[in-house]
């Protein structure tokens, strides 16, 4: 009686204002420091363990028991590591893994009951605000710097100004910034989210933050999304203008004064570039040699730095022995962290959520899947926080859009929900 006379104060639809807010206050939060992000999870948790008390959902507890395969598959990894991994680095590495297993159940939670677009929609446009607040505030020393220093506006395509120095205020990654822009512009694409008038408008102006962080990855995922679009579109002026778009931007980078972005951008096609010679991916080697000593469950967090910059050393690569590098790929990680096992573990959680994804038709969901292995073949996404909330928030939304998905059909056929 005490729980329902709480529920009927608050009113009949309580839960969905609150869930709308939460999913505003969660995407506006997930560009900024860790902090903010977390305590917004946290109570999304709490607000799906009270719905799920308090309103009893019905459910298929084999279809419940599938969808939280993934997030522990994701997670069991991290849990092993607490018995063979040095257990300090072992902690901190599941600490900032919890996402992993909070914001997918905390989707879930609000998915049994929830089958309003609204909520979608919150986190999209808080998401949105997020990113415009993040990039204004960003943008505020790059502006007023050039104007006391009367610069010309070519400089804002300098390197003083771009990638992690354009981050500086947050000291953010620009490759995770990146991936959630690549979100937004799928789901500012094709989701229906956002009227058609707007799509073209929000994405060049997303692509142009993509253009200052310099995200590679973002940038040609972002590219490939642009022209599904406008290929689906049928529209001869827009495809004409995407082309007009594209060749006015590759002309800017490679006839620019400064060479930073031609150096940045297509460093692949020239042979003397720095980044060529950074043998980011020859440094693998150190991780599979890492893997070959403990090929079955890893030697776990921290042994395997110090095992890996031990192979740098020996390999001459004094640069990467001195800045302790990372694998900069998230499989060959788990594989030289984790082993065969963890490996594996990974493997099968986004196998499992790219099969969903497919079975319910949910394209968007596997394109930022897609996107994400992109992503994690050139970075270890789960080495920052931001990236371990990416790739959750990206989980989660399968896991959820499968649920709404599943009670949309069963109330098609008549089964109730």
């Amino acid at each position: 009686m005490g729980s329902s006379k709480i529920l009927s104060r608050l009113g009949e639809n309580w839960h969905q204002r609150a869930t709308v807010i939460i999913m505003l206050l969660l995407g506006a939060s997930l560009a900024f420091k860790d902090q903010y992000s977390t305590i917004v999870m946290i109570l999304l948790l709490a607000l799906g363990l009270a719905l799920f008390v308090f309103k009893r959902p019905k459910f298929s507890k084999a279809r419940l028991k599938l969808l939280i395969w993934i997030p522990l598959l994701l997670i069991l990894p991290r849990i092993l590591g607490l018995f063979y991994g040095e257990f300090d680095n072992a902690t901190k590495e599941l600490v900032r893994s919890i996402p992993l297993l909070v914001l997918p159940l905390a989707f879930v939670l609000i998915g049994l009951q929830a089958n309003n677009k609204k909520i979608y929609k919150a986190l999209y446009v808080g998401a949105l605000a997020g990113i415009v607040l993040f990039t204004l505030i960003c943008y505020y020393p790059v502006i007023t710097t050039m104007i006391e220093k009367d610069q010309p506006l070519s400089y804002l395509l300098r390197w003083r100004y771009m990638n992690f120095n354009f981050t500086q205020p947050f000291d953010a990654h620009p490759a995770y910034i990146g991936l959630l822009v690549i979100w937004l512009i799928a789901q500012t694409f094709f989701s229906d989210l956002v009227k058609p008038k707007w799509r073209i408008w929000i994405v060049l102006g997303l692509l142009i933050v993509l253009f200052q962080l310099v995200a590679r990855n973002a940038l040609l995922v972002a590219f490939v999304l642009i022209a599904i679009y406008v290929i689906k579109s049928k529209m001869k002026w827009l495809q004409i203008a995407a082309i007009s778009v594209a060749v006015g931007l590759t002309a800017a980078v490679i006839f620019h004064p400064s060479t930073y972005l031609e150096d940045k951008l297509f460093y692949i096609f020239k042979a003397d570039n720095e980044q060529v010679q950074d043998k980011r991916f020859t440094r693998l080697e150190a991780s599979f040699q890492v893997f070959k000593q403990h090929p079955i469950f890893g030697p776990g967090p921290g042994t395997d730095n110090k095992l890996r910059t031990q192979t740098y050393l020996e390999m001459g690569e004094t640069i990467a022995y001195e800045k302790n590098y990372n694998a900069h790929n998230q499989f060959v990680e788990f594989l030289s962290t984790y082993g065969i096992v963890g490996a594996s573990c990974f493997v099968l959680a986004l196998l499992l959520a790219f099969r969903l994804s497919v079975r319910d038709k949910n394209w968007v969901d596997v394109i930022l899947l897609s996107a994400l292995v992109i992503a994690m073949l050139t970075e270890s996404l789960l080495e920052r926080s931001l990236g371990v909330k990416y790739l959750s928030l990206v989980i989660a939304l399968v896991l959820f859009n499968h649920l709404i998905k599943s009670r949309e059909s069963s109330l098609l056929d008549g089964s109730g929900s």
